[in-house]
């Protein structure tokens, strides 16, 4: 993993930050997700060790024991020990699951919540994380990553929406408004009111958080990579997400708090040799992986 300096190579963001007068409220990364992938590249890494330090969490211990036996596995014999579970789910899967249990846990669902509504923000994050999969198995060309990153990325490409309302909230209410209003993307909302986008924060939290140049460009320019040259090495994985997070949205899985579809950029199927009749069956496929893992994760 490498770091951007996402702040020293965007000045004009900072500056406006700055401006609005109080700190953004940047999550770290989740303390028990940083251990376990530093555990998983040590070369005494382990399952035993894994499942050590997944214990000390009794719902994530049921969240990888539920996944284990979930349908996507078609296991024979139900599975009820965590360290013969962690064997079998790998630990790339592992760690997704750990990710994905921690950050849901830094936004706990704040039942009532008719602006942003957690519950549906984060059943859309898993979709678009879950397409991701789908997608690069059909996809004919080399994304130059791995499905790890590729499902990081989609669970997290929105999750500057949820630093702007919790940092900002009169602010990005008033953005929200002006979607409603003025029938305008959310993207646009955002660029009137702050100056700059969830995207922007979005990057930022991920370079703060030392993920891959191909995770910032493709949480940064998820809705608009219009915005980034074709001939670019991050063209093809920016495609993967952005196509993602629309499929995630045309099968109606949750809701990102974006009131329109995001406008659908048809060069990102030509990046990833996907012809566009190619699409529903790819629907298909992701609504099944969608309810085996949105029921196992349980969200709110």
């Amino acid at each position: 993993m490498t770091t951007l300096n996402y702040l020293l190579d965007h000045p004009k963001l900072n500056e406006r930050i700055n401006s609005l007068g109080r700190p953004l409220e940047v999550p770290v990364l989740p303390d028990l997700y940083v251990k376990l992938r530093d555990l998983i590249n040590s070369p005494t890494g382990n399952s035993q060790k894994a499942s050590e330090l997944i214990s000390k969490d009794p719902s994530l211990v049921m969240k990888v024991i539920k996944t284990v036996n979930s349908p996507a596995y078609g296991l024979r014999q139900n599975v009820n020990k965590l360290d013969q579970a962690v064997t079998l789910l790998g630990f790339n899967e592992i760690s997704n699951l750990v990710l994905a249990a921690t950050v849901l846990k830094q936004f706990p669902v704040r039942p009532g919540d008719r602006l942003l509504n957690l519950k549906k923000f984060w059943e859309h994050s898993i979709g678009v994380a879950v397409m991701t999969r789908v997608l690069m198995k059909h996809s004919r060309k080399i994304i130059g990553t791995t499905a790890e990153e590729a499902f990081i990325s989609g669970l997290i490409h929105d999750v500057g929406k949820l630093i702007l309302y919790q940092s900002f909230p009169t602010e990005f209410t008033q953005a929200m408004g002006f979607c409603r209003s003025e029938q305008m993307s959310l993207v646009d909302a955002e660029e009137r009111v702050f100056g700059f986008t969830h995207q922007d924060i979005g990057a930022y939290v991920a370079d703060s958080w030392g993920f891959s140049r191909n995770m910032v460009k493709a949480i940064e320019l998820h809705n608009t990579p219009y915005m980034l040259d074709s001939s670019d090495d991050s063209f093809v994985f920016v495609s993967l997400i952005h196509i993602a997070n629309i499929l995630a949205h045309f099968q109606g899985f949750g809701n990102s708090g974006d009131p329109f579809l995001p406008a659908f950029h048809f060069n990102c199927c030509d990046a990833l040799d996907l012809n566009v009749a190619e699409l529903e069956s790819i629907l298909e496929r992701g609504k099944d992986s969608f309810d085996q893992i949105n029921g196992v994760m349980n969200v709110g």
